[in-house]
């Protein structure tokens, strides 16, 4: 006998036990990803952004916080980013990939990019890519527009 009245008691629902399994099977993933070191990235990855970028390696390596001279050197000496690198590089790449499949193409990201956005201020997203908090900023804008904001 239950002892709270007029309460529902809770049904069993095979669609509720499998969405349960998911999540906990995300959060384990994403618990096991968390615990792992944080390894600095390569000029492998700077290699990588520029494909998916579609930037060169100047303007490329002003958005990570350096010259292009210091990526020929790090490429010639096999030395990796530190971590405030690694970490711009990453959250750029991640902008990337979620424009690039967003807006179904780099070239189309880019204009995007490069006009202003009224939940910006009206300002220029890739100027602000350029500025502290910028990237995020933007990555806010990208996801407004993801999830149903007007472009």
């Amino acid at each position: 006998m239950s002892l709270v009245k007029n309460k529902p008691a809770i049904k069993h629902n095979s669609n509720n036990s499998a969405s349960i399994k998911r999540n906990g099977a995300a959060i384990k993933k994403m618990n096991d990803v968390l615990n792992q070191p944080v390894k600095n990235a390569s000029t492998d990855e700077f290699s990588l952004l520029k494909k998916i970028s579609g930037y060169n390696n100047e303007d490329l390596a002003a958005l990570v916080g350096i010259t292009h001279r210091t990526i020929r050197n790090k490429k010639g000496n096999d030395e990796i980013f530190n971590i405030a690198q690694t970490e711009r590089l990453r959250k750029l790449s991640l902008l990337f990939e979620e424009g690039n499949e967003l807006f179904n193409n780099n070239e189309q990201f880019n204009q995007w990019l490069q006009k202003p956005s009224y939940r910006l201020d009206y300002n220029i997203p890739a100027d602000l890519l350029q500025h502290p908090g910028g990237l995020n900023k933007v990555m806010n804008d990208l996801n407004s527009i993801k999830f149903g904001d007007t472009v």
